[in-house]
């Protein structure tokens, strides 16, 4: 079996394209949106040597459509949020022309039940999978992924994608110590249970921070007992005003209740990604994936990633981590601390 953490960043984010050119049969495609022209077009020459395409994404007309307070009151989510999904989904549309010009026609999830298609996988001839957050191969952000050719997660992938490209009403099946989370399903527990169990140290590198009250109250916790708890971020990513945005409140209620806390835009951190007690050979968790800890994303929105217990993968992700943390300024050295 070939498992891989692969991390992706110019210039060497080229995995998701060589996926696309080795496939002879079968893409199964699910994200939010398409990056660029350039992707748009791997795909398009996939499907004119034969190769079957399915696209599954979030509907930039739903944002186009609907009104910021009307998203806002239906899914009971910030404003802001909305707003920065709105802006996303305007530049996006265009690559969702140049796709049915190709003979490519996506799906969309269906929005009454989900607010965004946030997940990140791909399925490549039912042999070769990837699971973690987006590339864009124009951008100069830090994206993490996880390859793999293992049939358990393939078949769980293809099961899930049936489900929310055919709008069907069948139950997921996640199958036990799989490692798998998907959202809304199972991965707030996931989560959760990855963060309690932590001795230790809790690291974490998310583009955004949290608004979840439950698991604010879990590293609150955690904090309490002693555990280490460091985060690195790149909040300009989402806030529409950095100074005011909604993240910079976060990150303030964050850092007063003990959580370290860096900002990198060398590189954006895009990716996600939790690993717990990274000296530990027992106790060690390494989470990869789409989700962000937050209520939207936990609990609204369709993601999907994987945990891990292997001391080699959460070696590789701490050492990224440390060399980035190395490298960037405590928050609370550049913001005066909010008592």
């Amino acid at each position: 079996m070939i498992n891989n953490i692969n991390i992706l960043h110019p210039p060497n984010n080229t995995l998701l394209n060589d996926m696309i050119d080795s496939a002879k049969n079968e893409i199964i495609l699910s994200r939010h949106s398409i990056p660029s022209m350039a992707f748009c077009q791997k795909i398009i020459n996939a499907k004119s040597r034969g190769v079957k395409v399915y696209i599954l994404l979030s509907s930039p007309y739903f944002f186009q459509e609907n009104s910021n307070d009307t998203i806002s009151k239906l899914y009971g989510i910030h404003s802001e949020i909305v707003q920065y999904s709105q802006s996303i989904a305007k530049k996006r549309s265009e690559y969702i022309t140049k796709l049915t010009q190709g003979g490519i026609y996506p799906k969309y999830i269906d929005h009454r039940k989900f607010f965004l298609n946030h997940s990140m996988y791909m399925v490549i001839d039912s042999n070769l999978l990837y699971i973690g957050s987006a590339p864009n191969e124009n951008s100069d952000r830090l994206d993490v992924g996880f390859s793999s050719n293992d049939a358990t997660i393939i078949k769980t992938l293809k099961h899930l994608f049936d489900i929310d490209y055919h709008e069907t009403k069948n139950n997921i099946n996640i199958p036990n110590k799989s490692g798998i989370a998907i959202a809304p399903n199972n991965m707030r527990s996931v989560l959760m249970n990855v963060i309690n169990s932590a001795k230790n140290s809790i690291y974490m590198m998310f583009p955004v921070v949290t608004d979840d009250p439950g698991i604010l109250s879990a590293l609150k916790n955690q904090l309490d007992k002693g555990v280490t708890i460091k985060m690195l971020c790149s909040p300009e990513i989402i806030s529409i005003d950095r100074e005011s945005g909604l993240n910079y409140s976060l990150i303030r209620h964050l850092v007063n209740i003990g959580v370290s806390l860096r900002e990198s835009y060398s590189p954006k951190i895009h990716c996600r990604c939790i690993i717990t007690d990274n000296n530990s050979h027992d106790n060690s968790h390494l989470y990869i994936g789409s989700g962000n800890l937050k209520t939207h994303s936990l609990d609204y929105s369709r993601e999907v990633g994987i945990v891990f217990k292997n001391s080699a993968f959460s070696k590789k992700m701490t050492q990224l981590f440390d060399d980035i943390w190395d490298r960037e300024k405590e928050w609370n050295t550049l913001y005066k601390r909010q008592n």
